[in-house]
């Protein structure tokens, strides 16, 4: 076997194996991948609201198979200092009679690239 094998003009390669159909199509995996990217959601309420007859591993598989998702923890910090503590208590305090100004402050998030503008409340 080994011997035909090695003297085979064509290179070896195996037989093609039938496997599982997929669980999903492609349409009910971008919507569990577009569900995952859009908002903080565990993947027990994807599954619920999918509508699908799936399971929870399957739909962290869709996710991870997409690429976009990733789950990575986020990096710890050094509590604040004693310095620091004080520094931003006497900040507050000196802020704290800035009155009407506060509403000519623009406040930004810019960890989701949107601002919150506080003029109209």
């Amino acid at each position: 076997m080994i011997y035909r094998v090695l003297t085979r003009k064509t290179p070896y390669e195996p037989k093609p194996r039938s496997a599982r159909p997929r669980a999903t199509y492609i349409r009910s995996d971008r919507r569990i991948q577009r569900m995952a990217s859009s908002q903080k959601i565990w993947v027990h309420e994807i599954t619920w609201t999918s509508r699908l007859q799936i399971s929870m591993n399957t739909v962290h598989r869709r996710i991870i198979e997409s690429g976009y998702v990733i789950h990575a923890e986020m990096a710890r910090r050094l509590p604040l200092s004693n310095l620091h503590i004080s520094k931003r208590l006497q900040w507050a305090r000196n802020h704290m009679s800035y009155g009407n100004k506060w509403m000519d402050v623009l406040f930004s998030d810019e960890k989701n690239g949107t601002s919150m503008d506080l003029t109209g409340i």
